[in-house]
């Protein structure tokens, strides 16, 4: 560092470890200014080890005077000439995270700053927040944790799915029929039966279903044609159930076969899957995003798997990035508050589905059966993969429910009084309804009643509403379906919900 004099002030120039300066600060405040929102900084780095370092040295409770709380400082990625990480915090916090730059010395240099700035028309956000929260309390350890390279974005939740069902048919994996346990979303079953050399469904997932896929599995082996992958729903849509994942995971072993599971039901903010699938799929466009204004979708891909090595090299030769840098800015900006917004739609939807749970309870209702993790039957296979709880984070059992009636009249009366918005959408921040039998699967609807759905079926994705607002629409439309429940079959209205 040296020093001179230059009329009446003193000139310092200083050397590029103390602070950021020149092109390095300039880069920081842009990044700032476009990306990052009003009063917010950042110190920039060339790996993600180092960025993540500095987020842990700034929450550090050595930071005495001036600490960060959890929600204050996060990590983000950039791409331009070269890929960028980002620690970043309130502008007013600077203090307590500068001596991190100040010290090892990690921070990126003047000549990086000055070529990403170059083509800085060119930078874009990547998606980091994700591996961030996939590393998060895990239910279990694991050797190796999730990398920005085992995340692959696409533009839907069903591109995801179907470009990872195309790279697998079309590998040198071990080759074979695609297996769909359980029940899932309409147009998962449709892309497998298109796609598939051969797909097999086994819609109920239960320990009936569980013995024929193993049988099946077997089968196909001795005839040479082992079963590729099986894909699986945590819980299904729109039943709600949990399928035994352990079981599943002890058959992928034996067999060989790949396990893939959706999550976007739970949300991997509330369960930890990693431990049990080769490979993750979810549908951002949901609770992750959360305002119903942007699409996309992710493959991640579990770095502890005995295949993950041949599945990186897969997707790492067949992945085409297709999703437009302006949707991706969209998705990480409403991502900001996921573990907020997720909060309060795991905090509604119980409160609603113990509601109704206990109505369900009485002989005398109308109501027969919810479908719901945090409630009945399957709430301890969900809690075995529930993430632990910090003080950043309550997990819970997502914002989707069912509702099952005693009659197609009770179903009509209650749906059509029931004050909330209709829609086939999830993770919105208004609740949406949905008789999702009837208008999903109208033309199968004796094939599905034999997976356990019927058509007096209400799908229920709670919203970030009030929950007493809640409780009270439905209890109003309660009252509604046990009025239809007492006038009984013979002074029955028009179906409104078709034939």
């Amino acid at each position: 560092m040296t020093a001179r004099y230059c009329g009446s002030s003193l000139y310092i120039g200083l050397y590029p470890r103390m602070g950021p300066f020149g092109p390095v600060k300039e880069l920081m405040g842009r990044i700032a200014t476009d990306y990052l929102g009003k009063d917010q900084a950042c110190l920039l780095f060339i790996t993600q080890n180092s960025a993540q370092a500095c987020r842990d040295f700034a929450l550090s409770d050595n930071r005495k005077e001036i600490k960060c709380e959890h929600g204050e400082v996060q990590v983000r990625a950039f791409d331009g000439h070269v890929r960028i990480w980002a620690t970043c915090f309130p502008a007013v916090k600077m203090r307590a995270v500068m001596p991190y730059w100040q010290d090892p010395g990690t921070g990126i240099s003047s000549r990086i700053a000055q070529d990403v700035l170059a083509e800085y028309s060119s930078l874009k956000e990547v998606e980091s927040r994700m591996v961030d929260l996939l590393n998060t309390r895990p239910t279990e350890h694991r050797p190796a944790k999730v990398k920005s390279g085992d995340v692959f974005l696409y533009q839907t939740g069903m591109a995801a799915i179907y470009r990872l069902h195309g790279y697998l048919q079309n590998s040198s994996l071990q080759p074979g029929s695609t297996v769909l346990f359980g029940f899932a979303f309409h147009s998962s079953p449709n892309v497998y039966r298109e796609y598939s050399s051969n797909f097999k469904w086994l819609g109920r997932g239960d320990e009936q279903q569980l013995k024929e896929l193993e049988e099946y599995c077997s089968t196909e082996a001795g005839s040479g044609r082992p079963v590729q992958s099986v894909w699986i729903e945590f819980p299904t849509n729109p039943n709600l159930k949990c399928v035994e994942l352990k079981r599943l995971r002890a058959l992928a072993d034996k067999f060989g076969f790949l396990l893939v599971v959706d999550d976007t039901i739970s949300s991997f903010c509330n369960v930890d899957l990693l431990g049990i699938a080769d490979v993750l799929v979810t549908s951002l466009t949901k609770s992750f995003s959360g305002y119903a204004d942007v699409m996309g979708g992710s493959v991640v891909l579990n770095p502890n798997a005995k295949q993950y090595e041949l599945l990186k090299a897969l997707c790492d030769k067949n992945f085409v990035n297709e999703y437009y840098s302006k949707d991706a800015e969209v998705m990480e900006r409403n991502s900001r508050d996921y573990l907020q917004r997720s909060k309060t739609l795991n905090d509604n939807a119980l409160a609603l589905a113990r509601y109704l749970y206990e109505v369900a309870s009485d002989a005398s209702s109308p109501i027969t059966k919810i479908g719901y993790p945090g409630v009945g039957p399957d709430e301890a296979i969900y809690l075995a993969f529930m993430r632990p709880a910090s003080s950043e984070f309550q997990p819970g059992f997502g914002c989707l429910l069912n509702i099952e009636f005693e009659s197609v009249e009770t179903t009509i009366a209650f749906y059509d009084d029931l004050k909330v918005h209709d829609g086939p959408h999830l993770g919105a921040p208004l609740t949406l309804a949905l008789p999702y039998v009837k208008v999903i699967h109208r033309d199968d609807v004796a094939w599905v009643e034999e997976c356990g759905l019927n058509e007096r079926m209400i799908r229920i994705s709670v919203g970030l509403e009030e929950t007493k607002d809640l409780l009270d629409a439905f209890k109003e439309a309660l009252e509604a379906a046990n009025a239809a429940k007492s006038r009984g079959p013979l002074e029955k209205a028009i179906n409104p919900m078709g034939p």
